[in-house]
């Protein structure tokens, strides 16, 4: 998966060799398989989007299953964060308004936390893209970039220049929507609506 990471645009020679082999990998039965092949059908999804446009509901088929309640939570939360670079690869070529929603409902992950910062990254590019599709998501996603910064240890996988993208988001928001956004801060633990009052200007 790392490999194919670093490869970038350069991995797409391989990926007739890969796919087949990739298919059966989110159906082994070891986890770290299954972890994987599904981080590296999201990168090759957002890398070659051209090469894999013809394959891309095809992978997400295959990866439907990892997302099942029983299924580790480490599976699922790659599959979310491969999920989240098919949409920002090839965003026409996947029902994406249903994608989001699925990110969004599943916001913030627990098992592989670094995949919180590729799940949020896609969710912004949409919004920018077509802010509409995230419409009926809002209020979870604004509930889970407020967790996700406002507690610290979930706030340290997050890139600086993420965590500003997710202030001025939040922001936005605030004063857009400023009647909806208030019932959404209204219902948040007391620690983090202090730490909405110390860093938001609605």
């Amino acid at each position: 998966g790392e490999t194919c990471s670093h490869l970038k645009a350069q991995a797409a020679p391989y990926i007739p060799h890969m796919l087949p082999i990739l298919a059966a990998g989110l159906q082994d039965e070891n986890h770290g398989v299954k972890r994987n092949s599904a981080f590296c059908c999201g990168i090759f999804c957002l890398n070659c989007p051209d090469q894999m446009g013809p394959f891309t509901m095809q992978v997400l088929q295959g990866l439907q299953p990892l997302l099942k309640e029983d299924e580790q939570e480490e599976v699922r939360d790659n599959a979310l964060g491969a999920i989240a670079r098919i949409i920002r690869g090839n965003p026409a070529a996947v029902p994406t308004a249903e994608l989001v929603g699925l990110l969004a409902e599943h916001l913030p992950l627990t098992g592989d936390e670094d995949e919180n910062g590729e799940v949020v990254t896609c969710l912004l590019f949409v919004y920018r893209a077509t802010p509409e599709a995230l419409n009926p998501f809002l209020g979870k996603i604004v509930s889970a970039f407020v967790e996700m910064l406002a507690e610290e240890d979930r706030a340290k996988v997050l890139s600086d220049d993420l965590k500003v993208e997710m202030l001025a988001f939040i922001s936005h928001l605030a004063r857009e929507f400023a009647e909806p956004m208030q019932g959404v801060f209204a219902a948040l633990p007391a620690g983090q609506q202090q730490w909405l009052a110390a860093n938001i200007s609605a």
